[in-house]
């Protein structure tokens, strides 16, 4: 598994996204906090690059943002590497039908139309990131639809049942926060048997540097059972505003079966993956 390039990144003062400027905050080592600076309306406005819709309002402004500002190639490393997977296994990648988890703007859709999905759908839970898919990335998703998968309604439940999606690619180009534990596992079980799934995880929560509940889910489905894994390439997800890489791993493999969260764990087995594959895990 390749090292990602760990060139130091810091960009400083104004740049100019397709729109309008962007700035990233000076270094401050006592401020851990990740943010930008958007110019609106005649002022600088700070926005988070935590869960802050903001981000999805301003044209251009998000993948200017992750890719140019902060080196960001989350969405086009791991479609790329889903697309060599079910390649390799001999099937045929515009077979899929995609759950595109926390779509956004639809920029991971796009790069799953460009390996060849054949058909997207996307679900977001910020109503603005459904506006902004369509404004950025027209025609992208067959279906986009507004949802908390963390709350899912039993119609809900069953409208999502009824695709018969054969992959689920949960991908957050920014990487601020992972996927909540429950939503996951939401997509997951709507998830037809045998489906594809291609997702990342922080490389420090793989390694235990860091409290992770996404990182101890994928843990306990794939000592379930529920997932068995296929192949993984460590990668720079992106650099933080303070000009610091972040090593993120992404994971490629397929549903076994459903997941029940509340299920105790059961010894690791070994479904014919490659030696080491889990030693992350």
């Amino acid at each position: 598994m390749a090292a990602p390039a760990e060139t130091p990144l810091r960009p400083t003062g104004l740049s100019e996204s397709p729109n309008r400027r962007v700035a990233l905050p000076e270094v401050d080592a006592s401020n851990d906090s990740e943010y930008c600076l958007v110019a609106h309306e005649g002022t600088w406005q700070q926005i988070r690059l935590r869960e802050d819709s903001l981000l999805w309002e301003w044209p251009g402004v998000y993948e200017y943002l992750v890719g140019d500002l902060l080196g960001g190639d989350a969405a086009r490393t791991i479609c790329a590497l889903l697309k060599d997977q079910i390649e390799g296994a001999g099937a045929q990648v515009e077979r899929l039908r995609v759950l595109n988890m926390g779509a956004g703007n639809g920029w991971v859709g796009g790069e799953l139309a460009d390996i060849g999905a054949g058909w997207i759908f996307g679900v977001d839970r910020y109503p603005v990131a459904a506006a902004a898919a369509e404004r950025d990335n027209p025609g992208v998703y067959d279906e986009y639809m507004v949802m908390d998968l963390r709350r899912l309604s039993e119609a809900q439940r069953d409208r999502l049942m009824h695709f018969d999606f054969s992959c689920l690619a949960c991908v957050e180009p920014l990487g601020t926060d992972e996927p909540a534990p429950s939503a996951f596992t939401e997509a997951f079980n709507v998830l037809a048997p045998d489906g594809w799934l291609a997702f990342h995880v922080p490389e420090e929560a793989l390694q235990g540097e860091r409290d992770s509940r996404f990182a101890r889910l994928i843990r306990q489905m794939v000592e379930s059972g529920a997932i068995s894994l296929l192949a993984q390439e460590r990668y720079r997800h992106r650099y933080t505003t303070q000009g610091d890489p972040l090593v993120h791993v992404a994971f490629i493999g397929r549903k076994q079966r459903d997941f029940d969260p509340s299920e105790k764990r059961s010894p690791p087995r070994n479904r014919g993956r490659e030696p080491g594959l889990l030693s992350a895990l």
